[in-house]
């Protein structure tokens, strides 16, 4: 069975809803550093890291209860998702955030190329986590007997 256009809007709307909370902090981070006069150092907040770290590993839990929900998986392909999410993503994202506490404490405001790095981890997980928790979402509408699921 194929997913109807609307069915595959809504699931990236639900995810997209979850994935609003996650900013939340960034934005009331934002607002803070515009009022104080410090905004040009906004992405040197370790929030971002913080951010990417946690929403890569609710991709995980996204993929993992998605699998868990459909039916004709393949285990091959389920387990070289979770090796690609934990080598490539979760595992890169926390290291990035232990650098930037690091460089906070050490010399703050003077490593831009770990800014850099760690939106742009912000920006890949939160484009898993509403990938992923859409797919989970779809998977888990479809029917137990689709042959349509298969990873």
């Amino acid at each position: 069975m194929r997913h109807s256009t609307g069915e595959v809007f809504s699931a990236i709307a639900v995810s997209t809803a979850e994935w609003l909370f996650a900013m939340l902090p960034l934005v009331v981070v934002g607002i803070v550093m515009a009022h104080l006069g410090k905004f040009t150092h906004f992405t040197e907040s370790a929030e971002w890291a913080f951010g990417a770290a946690v929403l890569s590993a609710q991709s995980l839990v996204r993929f993992v209860g998605g699998v868990a929900r459909a039916k004709g998986m393949s285990l091959e392909r389920v387990l070289l998702g979770l090796a690609v999410l934990l080598v490539v993503v979760l595992g890169p994202t926390n290291v990035i955030l232990g650098l930037v506490v690091r460089a906070e404490l050490e010399h703050p405001g003077k490593d831009h190329g770990l800014a850099l790095t760690q939106v742009l981890l912000f920006c890949i997980a939160s484009l898993l986590f509403i990938s992923l928790a859409a797919a989970s979402h779809l998977w888990s509408h479809a029917p137990k007997d689709s042959n349509s699921l298969r990873v």
